[in-house]
């Protein structure tokens, strides 16, 4: 049975997480759920929204935010926090400190604070690269295919 309301609600929690494997984000509003009269006088009254029922929700009014992602790979951390190395115009790389936003997911790491936009970070090999060592950039690998074949 399809029934068609249309209420309007107000957003009260946005849950600080994205569930990685769905890519979705738990959110809680208050919604107006006003009793109908009862359609025989024995019948108690009930309410249009009933508990574990499936809805469609339309969220106006939310404006999407650009932010600064690096891929997870690209993330290291030690007893100063956390930190990616930078490629330089020379093609030196340098240890930089980055602060990053809670809300990052498994596979990307948000950052607010340490890194611009346009900088090159190193993905790949960070076994290999110290601190002011000359290195060869070339572009990331793309994750092969997870089909079973090798």
């Amino acid at each position: 049975m399809v029934r068609s309301t249309s209420k309007t609600g107000k957003l009260d929690f946005v849950n600080n997480s994205v569930t990685g494997n769905s890519d979705t984000l738990q959110l809680r509003a208050v919604i107006p759920n006003p009793a109908s009269a009862p359609k025989r006088p024995d019948q108690s009254t009930q309410r249009v929204l009933l508990d574990a029922e499936l809805v469609t929700v339309l969220l106006e009014g939310a404006e999407p935010v650009s932010r600064l992602t690096i891929p997870r790979s690209a993330l290291l951390t030690d007893q100063s926090g956390d930190y990616v190395f930078v490629i330089d115009k020379d093609n030196t790389a340098s240890r930089r400190g980055i602060k990053l936003d809670p809300s990052t997911t498994p596979a990307l790491a948000v950052v607010i604070d340490g890194l611009k936009e346009g900088e090159q970070v190193i993905v790949e090999g960070l076994q290999r690269v110290r601190n002011g060592a000359a290195v060869s950039p070339a572009p990331m690998t793309p994750n092969a295919p997870s089909d079973g074949k090798k």
